[in-house]
């Protein structure tokens, strides 16, 4: 593993050696009434001592903390100066045919993503230029808030990243990224750690919230010397696990993305032209593909994908999945205030298996395709699971992970497409929305109510785009619950949403 260089001014934990001063205690010096030159060697000696034991026991501190970190905390390893990335993950070996030989590390994975990270941060470009860089993660996850549970999750409190001051005087730019955990249980699924093995003794496994999701905005100043950026380029992501490990799989890929925008932005920032399209979609491409291929292999797991980025006039959206994104614009209903006139300006295509250019690819290698087997139901790609027994149904026909399933046609590549918003109607206010299917699809809204009602929070002096999310996310929690077939069963539910301003 890449150790990353901590400062000795980091504040130290319980599990670190305590070190004070030992000086020398002039009575065990052999020779007390010695000439003044003896006593100087002495002295010096001394010194050297106490140096190179001070030396020791400091680089005992360092390594016990860089253990501290590699056993779960190392979403504190988070640096915003002297060009280190943005997060440091731990070291994880492809998981083949046996994972309990690989408990240990499943353990450490499963406590290192057991929830979503919280708050929003800013740090700088690792070129060192004057690039401001805010990265928005959910303030809360909202099951603690609507359970009345509600506890401190923020897995960045205490690292050298500065929490960011975020301005929402104006809702044009209040960053709107929420997340609420489903109701999701599993029996004799639990990843391998004690609070999990307690609640399957007695009762099934509550999943984690496997949905990450963030928004990273920029500020380019004077430095940057493309026209194809503006103060306002953001990158959304969100990503929704699945599977026993979905959580850990989430979370590994929307911060190694996170990383990698910024690496490219700060590429283009160099740049004196413009950098063509096809290009940018190939960059997207590569970093999905990399993200995968560099991916611990996690027993019959992985994550959808979906990935925003305004550069300039240009807006990029793919897609890995069943997650969902779409552009719509509103304006003012002159029949009624209540009611914008909204319309979906582009929506992401889900990769489903029973789609005619999914299904060729799949077959074509000798992969299987279940049809749905009643109305309302969802094909599925049949994966076999290692072990020779499981069968893995996957409602997608590209995802983020489930390496199990690359021989039989499953794939990672995003289908993206660009729009240009310098085509749009500049009469019309315009938004970006990404949603995962806990709120749209298998949560029963549209995405033209979902647009609906985050217009009428952009329109009104009584609402916010935060609380039209929350209030959207609760909506379609109440039709989970209303839905008797379901049994209680709620998807992990979350949603990011940005206005664009030209």
């Amino acid at each position: 593993m890449k150790q990353t260089n901590l400062r000795m001014s980091l504040p130290m934990t319980n599990h670190q050696p305590r070190y004070r001063n030992r000086g020398f205690n002039n009575k065990n010096i052999v020779g007390y009434h010695c000439r003044p030159c003896v006593w100087k060697g002495l002295l010096v000696f001394a010194l050297v001592v106490f140096y190179v034991h001070f030396q020791f026991i400091a680089s005992k501190a360092v390594s016990s903390r860089k253990k501290e970190y590699k056993r779960g905390d190392q979403e504190q390893v988070i640096s915003s100066s002297n060009g280190l990335p943005l997060i440091q993950l731990p070291e994880y070996p492809p998981i083949r045919d046996n994972i309990a030989q690989n408990s240990k590390l499943m353990r450490e994975w499963n406590f290192w993503a057991k929830e979503p990270t919280i708050g929003s941060y800013s740090f700088p470009s690792l070129s060192g230029n004057t690039i401001d860089y805010v990265i928005h993660f959910p303030s809360v996850d909202l099951e603690s808030v609507l359970t009345q549970n509600q506890h401190d999750n923020n897995k960045m409190s205490g690292t050298s990243l500065r929490t960011a001051t975020v301005s929402s005087s104006r809702k044009r730019l209040e960053p709107v990224v929420s997340t609420r955990r489903g109701n999701k249980y599993s029996q004799g699924e639990g990843p391998f750690d004690d609070e999990a093995k307690e609640e399957t003794d007695t009762q099934p496994y509550r999943q984690p919230n496997q949905d990450r999701v963030l928004l990273i905005t920029r500020n380019a100043g004077n430095n940057d010397k493309t026209h194809s950026t503006t103060k306002d380029d953001f990158w959304i992501g969100l990503f929704d696990g699945h599977g026993p490990y979905g959580h850990c799989v989430s979370q590994y890929v929307s911060l190694e993305v996170a990383k990698r925008i910024r690496k490219e932005w700060d590429a283009e920032t160099e740049q004196s032209q413009p950098t063509d399209s096809e290009i940018v979609k190939d960059t997207i491409k590569d970093i999905f593909l990399s993200i995968n291929q560099s991916m611990p292999r996690l027993y019959g797991s992985g994550s959808t994908g979906i990935g925003i980025w305004r550069r300039g006039n240009s807006l990029y959206l793919s897609n890995v999945g069943d997650s969902v994104a779409f552009v719509a614009s509103f304006t003012k209903n002159p029949e009624s205030s209540a009611e914008p006139l909204v319309d979906i300006v582009y929506a992401t295509r889900p990769h489903k298996p029973d789609m005619p250019e999914e299904r060729s690819r799949i077959e074509a290698v000798g992969g299987t395709v279940e049809d749905p087997p009643f109305k309302g139901a969802t094909a599925r790609l049949l994966i076999p699971m290692p072990d020779g027994i499981q069968v893995f149904g996957l409602a997608m026909s590209r995802s983020l992970g489930d390496h199990d399933g690359a021989k039989y046609g499953l794939i990672a590549d995003p289908t993206t497409d660009v729009l240009d918003l310098s085509t749009l109607d500049s009469h019309k206010e315009y938004i970006v929305v990404a949603a995962t299917d806990g709120i749209i699809d298998h949560g029963r809204l549209s995405e033209k109510e979902v647009a609906q009602t985050l217009a009428k929070s952009f329109l009104s002096e009584g609402s916010t785009p935060a609380v039209a999310a929350e209030q959207l996310i609760v909506k379609a929690s109440d039709m989970w619950a209303a839905d008797a077939m379901m049994q209680g069963y709620r998807d992990d539910q979350s949603i990011v949403v940005r206005k664009l301003v030209f």
